[in-house]
C-alpha cells in the first residue's frame, strides 16, 4: 500500500516569493551599480533576502511525500521530494510501535491532524507534510497503514 501527500497550493507563495525576490534583487543591484542612492538599493536587496526567508518557510509545507508499506519485505519506506533535495528513509515493521493521529492547534483554536508513525525508540515520524482539519481522513490513513502492517 502506498499513499501520497502532495501540496500543490504551497507552491503558489513559493513562486510569488521567488519572482518578487528576484525582481527586487535586480532592482537593488541595478540601483547600486548605477551609482544611485544607496538606501533604496539596500532596501530592495533586503526585501529580496526576506523573500528568500519566505521561500524557506513555505517550502516546509511543499514537500511531496510518498509512504509505502511493503508487506513482502516488511518495511515502511518514506520518500520526500523538493526541487533542491530528496530524502529517503526506511524502517522495518519491527521498529514501529504504532501509527496514530497527532494533533496541533492551528492558532485559531481549531485542531488539525496528521498521521504519524511512532517508532519503538520514541521518535515520531510524520507521514504527511501537511496538517488536515479532517480528523476522519487522518484516522482512515492511520487505520489503512496499521492494516497494511497487520497491527
Amino acid at each position: 500500500m502506498t499513499f501520497h501527500d502532495h501540496s500543490r497550493l504551497a507552491w503558489l507563495p513559493i513562486g510569488a516569493s521567488a519572482v518578487l525576490g528576484a525582481g527586487f534583487f535586480v532592482i537593488g543591484v541595478r540601483e547600486i551599480i548605477d551609482g544611485g542612492p544607496t538606501l533604496p538599493g539596500l532596501a530592495a536587496v533586503t526585501i529580496s533576502a526576506v523573500a528568500i526567508l519566505c521561500i524557506s518557510v513555505f517550502s516546509q509545507y511543499a514537500e511531496s511525500i510518498s509512504v509505502t508499506f511493503d508487506t513482502g519485505r516488511r518495511r515502511v519506506e518514506l520518500t520526500g521530494w523538493l526541487p533542491w533535495r530528496q530524502r529517503h528513509e526506511s524502517w522495518n515493521f519491527d521498529e514501529v510501535a504504532s501509527i496514530e493521529p497527532e494533533s496541533w492547534d492551528d492558532g485559531d483554536g481549531a485542531p488539525v491532524w496528521r498521521p504519524a508513525m511512532v517508532l519503538k525508540c520514541g521518535e515520531r515520524v510524520p507521514l504527511t507534510a501537511n496538517w488536515h482539519r479532517n480528523r476522519e481522513l487522518t484516522d482512515d490513513l492511520c487505520f489503512r497503514a496499521r492494516t497494511a502492517m497487520h497491527q
